[in-house]
C-alpha cells in the first residue's frame, strides 16, 4: 500500500470515527458486508455491550464510503497491510494532527459529545 493510499485510508477512517462516534476498533474492523450503501447505514455487529448497532449515514459519509468501495482491496472498509488486514491505529498521523492543531486528543476523545 502506498503512502498516498494509506494517507487516504487514515483520513477517511478519522472522519468516519469523528462523525459516527464509533470506537477506534469498531471503525478499523468495519467490514464491507456491514455497510449498506443503498439504505445509507452501517452496522457494528458486536459492540462493547454485545449488542448490534446500526447507524444512519449522512450524505457526506455515504459519499466517502462509496468512493472507498470503488477501490476496495479486501473485506475491510479501512484495509491495512498487517496480518489482520485492517488499519491499525494511526498513531503517527494522530501525532501530526496534534502537532499542527496544538490540541491534544485521542480517538476516544472524539466520542465525548455523544455521551449523555
Amino acid at each position: 500500500m502506498s503512502d498516498t493510499t494509506n494517507t487516504g485510508t487514515v483520513h477517511d477512517y478519522i472522519l468516519l470515527t469523528l462523525f459516527t462516534g464509533l470506537r477506534k476498533q469498531e471503525g478499523a474492523q468495519l467490514k464491507w458486508n456491514d455497510v449498506d450503501l443503498n439504505s445509507k447505514t452501517l452496522t457494528v455487529p458486536i459492540t462493547k455491550n454485545n449488542e448490534p448497532l446500526t447507524i444512519p449515514l449522512s450524505t457526506f459519509l455515504a459519499t466517502l464510503l462509496k468512493r472507498r468501495y470503488k477501490t476496495k482491496t479486501n473485506e475491510y472498509v479501512f484495509a491495512g497491510t498487517g496480518k489482520h488486514g485492517y488499519l491499525i491505529e494511526p498513531k503517527r498521523v494522530l501525532s501530526r494532527i496534534e502537532e499542527l492543531s496544538k490540541l491534544s486528543f485521542t480517538l476516544h476523545d472524539l466520542r465525548e459529545p455523544l455521551r449523555r
